[in-house]
């Protein structure tokens, strides 16, 4: 297939009047305002008119530098796939889609395949015994505020003790357990193939941008996070983290197989792509802002014709939308049972 020019197409679209179709935008100089067509934010959103960049300080995460252009636009819109959102980009700008004209470099070769090994015997037998002292400890009078917090994003007593998630009450910012040095906050197990690959520490307080720390030694790279729970379904949810790939196994795995990377930015490895290769159908869930976007392209391009973009029935992620009241498993027996109307 021919590779698309996007640099080319981007030029050819008039972002301003793709948008103000959608919206009111107002302003005289390069940056102009208005209404979001998404969540209706007052004047948080904004299109760079130079640039041929837009951006909600709202809705899609990040804020300031999370600018997408017009394909990513038309992508949340629409809820198509990159290749068509460029078509329709190409008939609305009024011409062909352009294609790289072969003086570029060609895209890469496919890099050797990548197969990471599990931590050290070792670590792991270390990091097991910090498993069950904080799976102890979520349980004690200690964790009684880490499991409010749990139960709050959806995640029932059973659940919590399938995924083996935990809690560290340390007295500053973190303890030493088993010769490890574990973050206060609620641990994330990252269990596969029977091993322990990592530990994710999610913690109380955001620090420098960060949710998330991981216990060191942890392998966690390409790593398909709910491997164990895989049953060989046919159909199969993807989400973003680890609480959202919990919360929907609970509501619905008797209907699909939910598997996630631990982030948006992680890709998948070689070493699992023979548990999904049975997959007919990916359900590509994952959060509705510009990181979403981003790894459900992935996902997009790498299931081919098995992937479909879903966006969260309401709310950026699947947590949100259980929080808004929303019956996961209804969604998901739609979807699967071609009863939901799409693009969700």
């Amino acid at each position: 297939m021919e590779r698309i020019d996007t640099h080319e197409l981007n030029r050819r679209v008039d972002l301003v009047a793709l948008i103000g179709a959608d919206t009111d935008l107002h302003g005289n100089g390069d940056t102009l305002h208005g209404p979001c067509p998404f969540c209706g934010g007052k004047d948080r959103f904004a299109v760079k008119r130079e640039r041929g960049a837009w951006a909600c300080n709202q809705c899609t995460g990040t804020g300031k530098g999370d600018w997408q252009d017009a394909i990513g636009y038309v992508r949340r819109r629409d809820g198509l796939s990159f290749r068509e959102a460029c078509e329709w980009l190409a008939r609305w700008a009024g011409g062909t889609l352009p294609t790289v004209d072969g003086l570029r470099a060609p895209r890469a070769a496919r890099p050797p395949v990548y197969a990471p090994e599990p931590p050290s015997t070792d670590w792991q037998r270390a990091a097991w015994k910090v498993v069950d002292a904080c799976s102890r400890a979520l349980w004690a009078d200690q964790g009684q505020r880490a499991r409010a917090w749990l139960h709050a994003r959806g995640l029932s007593d059973d659940t919590l003790r399938a995924w083996r998630i935990g809690y560290c009450d340390a007295a500053g910012s973190g303890t030493e357990i088993a010769g490890l040095y574990v973050r206060h906050g609620v641990t994330i197990p990252w269990t596969a193939d029977g091993e322990l690959w990592g530990m994710n520490v999610r913690l109380p307080v955001v620090e420098a941008g960060d949710k998330y720390r991981a216990v060191a030694g942890s392998h966690k790279a390409g790593i398909l996070v709910g491997a164990d729970h895989l049953t060989g379904a046919e159909q199969c949810f993807v989400v973003e983290g680890e609480f959202d790939a919990a919360l929907l196994w609970q509501e619905c795995g008797d209907l699909a197989d939910v598997v996630t990377l631990g982030s948006a930015s992680s890709r998948l490895s070689d070493r699992w792509v023979a548990a999904l290769l049975h997959v007919r159908r990916f359900w590509i869930a994952t959060d509705d802002d510009a990181h979403g976007w981003e790894a459900a392209a992935w996902w997009e391009d790498w299931t081919g014709d098995r992937g479909r973009r879903v966006l969260p029935p309401a709310g950026k992620d699947v947590t949100e939308a259980w929080q808004a009241g929303v019956n996961l498993h209804a969604w998901a027996d739609g979807l699967l049972h071609g009863t939901a109307a799409l693009p969700v």
